[in-house]
This record gives structure tokens, sequence and C-alpha cells, in this order.
């Protein structure tokens, strides 16, 4: 499969040619509102499967750009700009102990920053991909041995994203049945694991109808991702399936304003 998706990449639609350049951080049908997902998940934990309860909102809002943090009212002077912001939170017990990982995507353009915790009965893994620089660098704090505190900087071109990011960057794409774009592919961080930040070639395929939107996320490491989003806007994510046993079913949702 991985020479396939090389072979196919070569010359293709890029994926960054499909995200609007135009209010890159509005989701029609959104508008204004925060909408609140709720998913019965399933995850690979200590080499057995697990359920687990995963929480999605996604929201537009304003970031103060001085601190790369949501901003707060009153504005003031504060140096803003508009963002959409998606926070995933999800938690199961294990042997009687519980287990929560979160991260948080504030996405302009571009995916601007993600953070995230892993918290574990041992201890907390955090991590903080500041994408904004000239070089981006990922921050990482762990108890894990051979771990420990890192800071590493690593090369982002546009053709790269994060797997923490597609689901609102495939909110914004709009492809026929079996149109295939390019892109690149950074490792998951929703694990809060130590990994090298090397995107690899990938391959997204539009697989739905009138009843869904279905995308196919192929890595040439191995990855494969279906998302599969409401055909309506704001096209919310209904369901997530992923090759390292990682599962999301939707439950419910709402909008607030």
């Amino acid at each position: 499969m991985a020479l396939a998706v090389l072979a196919a990449a070569a010359g293709a639609q890029t994926l960054d040619q499909l995200v609007p350049s135009e209010a890159p951080t509005a989701l029609p049908g959104l508008e204004g509102r925060t909408e609140t997902a709720v998913y019965r998940g399933s995850r690979l934990a200590s080499g057995r499967e697990v359920q687990t309860t995963v929480t999605i909102t996604t929201r537009e809002e304003r970031m103060n750009r001085e601190y790369h943090v949501i901003a707060e009212w009153p504005y003031g002077q504060k140096p803003l700009e508009d963002v959409l912001a998606l926070s995933v939170r999800e938690s199961w017990d294990e042997d009687g102990a519980a287990h929560m990982i979160a991260w948080d995507v504030l996405r302009t353009a571009r995916a601007h920053k993600i953070t995230g915790a892993a918290v574990e009965p041992a201890g907390t893994v955090s991590w903080e991909l500041q994408l904004w620089r000239d070089r981006p660098v990922r921050i990482h704090l762990s108890w894990r041995d051979g771990e420990g505190s890192a800071q590493r900087s690593f090369t982002r071109t546009s053709l790269d994203f994060f797997e923490e990011e597609l689901p609102v960057v495939l909110r914004q794409v709009d492809l026929e049945p079996g149109a295939t774009v390019s892109f690149r592919l950074f490792p998951t961080q929703a694990d809060g694991a130590i990994e090298p930040l090397e995107a690899v070639p990938a391959r997204l395929t539009a697989q739905g109808d009138d009843s869904a939107r279905v995308f196919l996320v192929e890595g040439a490491d191995g990855r494969e991702i279906r998302y599969t989003l409401d055909p309506e806007p704001p096209h919310a994510l209904r369901e997530m399936e992923h090759s390292d046993g990682r599962s999301l079913e939707r439950l419910s949702i709402r909008w607030d304003q």
C-alpha cells in the first residue's frame, strides 16, 4: 500500500488547495454557535480493547496573538485573530484506574497551535506544538523513563497535516465520490508518545453519497483512517475508524449560542 500511496501522490491535487483561503476560520452551519458532540469510543490499551467516552467541542473563537491563547473579554487593545477551536476529551477506566487524553487545536488558515495531555495513574504527559514559529517546535514533558522533558524543532510545509486537525479540515473539503487528493500526514499526537515529527505521504479519497460524507485517509506508513461526516452543514463528525484500534460512534450532538 505504501508504494501505491506514493505513486498516487505524484502530480495529484493536494489537500491544502481545497481548504478555503477565504474566511478559513468559519464553518457554514456553525455560524457562531458552539458544537458539542459525545461519542462512544474504543482504543487499544495494554494490548486489549477498552471502551472510552469522547467529547468533541468545535467553536469559532478569537485568539490573543501575543500569548497564542483564546482571548478573554474585555478585548481592549489585544492583538486578535479569528480561529477555529477544536477540543477533544477522552476518558476510560482500566484496572480500577482512571485514564484521560485531551488535546486542543487552534486553527487559522493552517493549524496554529496544538496542545495535549495524557493523564495516567503514574503521572501526566503534556505537549505543545508551537506551529506559528518559522521553524515549529514540539515541547514535551513526560514522567516516562527514557522520555523526560524535551524540545524539538521540525519541518512543516503547506502539504503537512496532523491527524488531530483532520476532523476540522475535512468539514471544509468538498470532493466528489471517488476523487482523491494527496498530502502529508504527521504521526498521531493523541497518545502523548514522543515520536519524531516527520510527515509521510498520504492520500485522501472521498467515498460518500447523499446519506453521508465519507473520507478514507491512507498513509505510506500503513495508517488507514475512515471518517464519516453528516451530509448537511456544518458536516459534524459522525464516525471514525482508525487502523490502530481507535474508533468513534456519535451518541449525541447539540449546538449552543
